[in-house]
């Protein structure tokens, strides 16, 4: 996926890298030990999305 970084100190422009997403298997570890852990890993973990690989940007 290739991307126009909105940084404009920045200007690059070509593939974006993916990054976030939970990792389910500590997600049912955590539901397993207790709803409340779960649900704050939940909340906290970063979302799925793309970033500018040359400033770290977040394009979405």
């Amino acid at each position: 996926m290739n991307i126009i970084c909105p940084n404009p100190n920045c200007g690059y422009q070509g593939p974006g890298k993916e990054v976030g997403g939970s990792n389910c298997l500590l997600l049912v570890i955590l539901f397993a030990l207790g709803i409340l852990p779960g649900i704050l890993y939940l909340l906290w973990c970063p979302k799925k999305g793309v970033i500018c690989p040359k400033c770290g940007a977040r394009i979405n």
